[in-house]
């Protein structure tokens, strides 16, 4: 399916962990083509910026681009923003969408019901608001804003995102969440189905959802799995 025709058809859209400003460049091209081709209320669901390991300031200064698309479709009242783990102040700061609280969030695709949250919930390590005010406090004492890195040890990575999905598998709930950079659809035995739509940092992934409730799960522009 050609993009265009995939972004008109689509009745909801959704991205996660795009940590402005280190976002990947194809997240600009992204969310340029999703106003021009398309009218679907667009969901980011947390970590859209990284005021751990940046400032405010270089924020607006690095992610001016980023910011100023993301404000078009706040002005069409499209946007609609969840708290991530690096994230969980407002956003007002860059003129968005206060973040609303990302625990009770739910969208309905074809009469089915779904939670959407950042993920950060299932991570015993990063689930706590005080860890979050802690590391903005500390990092900079150590780093110069910006130039953090997020690279980690595969087996690190490997077992976070083991803990985080074993916790949503605890779920009695339809899940849409991101938070792991991992994507992909788990359906349940007792019918309860998963989706981590991934990063908009490393993988560039995302979820449509279209018109008659048929979900798509991309990897940039390529479409990597569908449901149901």
């Amino acid at each position: 399916m050609e993009v265009k025709e995939l972004l008109k058809n689509a009745g909801k859209i959704f991205f996660s962990d795009s940590h402005i400003p280190r976002n990947n460049e194809f997240f600009v091209e992204w969310l340029i083509k999703i106003i021009d081709y398309s009218k679907a209320k667009v969901y980011g669901l947390g970590d859209i910026f990284e005021l751990i390991k940046c400032t405010e300031n270089e924020i607006r200064k690095k992610g001016i681009i980023e910011i100023g698309l993301l404000r078009k479709l706040k002005q069409a009242n499209r946007l609609f923003l969840l708290k991530g783990n690096h994230d969980m102040e407002s956003g007002k700061a860059f003129g968005l969408p206060s973040y609303t609280d990302s625990d009770r969030d739910y969208i309905s695709a074809d009469e089915t019901m779904f939670c959407i949250l950042h993920g950060h919930q299932f991570d015993p390590i990063c689930k706590h608001a005080w860890l979050y005010k802690f590391f903005r406090w500390i990092i900079p004492y150590f780093v110069t804003p910006g130039e953090a890195k997020y690279g980690q040890k595969q087996k690190i990575y490997d077992a976070t995102v083991k803990r985080v999905l074993n916790n949503a598998y605890k779920a009695d709930k339809n899940l849409i969440f991101g938070h792991t950079h991992w994507c992909g659809i788990i359906e349940r035995e007792n019918g309860i189905t998963i989706i981590n739509i991934g990063d908009m940092l490393d993988s560039c992934t995302s979820l449509i959802i279209d018109k008659k409730g048929k979900f798509y799960l991309l990897k940039k522009w390529k479409v990597m799995a569908e449901w149901p």
